[in-house]
């Protein structure tokens, strides 16, 4: 067994999961769009998740304000542990750029799927390489 390697500084861990987004071209639905976003992402809407989720937050003021979560940080201590180093170690989701992003992830998956189920690692890691130059446009 390995022995574990301490970062001193400027650790993240990326991020993953929910995420929001707005379809529509129509103005008016924009902006009803746009108003719940900005409702669900601050501090309340981030309140309501949490008491009846446990879901970490996704903005931080809800940690640094008791007024928000103080009460529920009371009768549930190891959430605001775990909440607080989510908001400490959280860092950027990154993405495939491109209308085929999310179709790049799915490679990338079912290569590893079939790797472990025993095939040859250099000809599947050199053909979904290939692959994915072709889908990312890079080549």
């Amino acid at each position: 067994m390995g022995t574990p390697v301490v970062a001193k500084e400027n650790v993240y861990f990326p991020t993953g999961g929910s995420g929001i987004v707005m379809l529509t071209d129509d103005a008016e639905k924009q902006q009803a769009a746009w108003d719940y976003i900005a409702f669900v992402t601050g501090p309340v809407g981030q309140k309501i998740i949490v008491e009846n989720t446990g879901y970490a937050p996704a903005n931080k003021i809800v940690l640094d304000d008791e007024s928000y979560l103080g009460a529920y940080y009371e009768t549930n201590p190891n959430a605001k542990v775990g909440h607080a180093q989510v908001a400490a170690h959280a860092g950027p989701w990154y993405a495939y750029p491109g209308a085929e992003g999310v179709a790049v992830t799915d490679l990338i998956a079912a290569a590893l799927v079939e790797l472990t189920e025993g095939a040859e690692v250099k000809p599947t890691i050199d053909d979904l390489a290939e692959t994915l130059r072709l889908q990312l446009g890079m080549k």
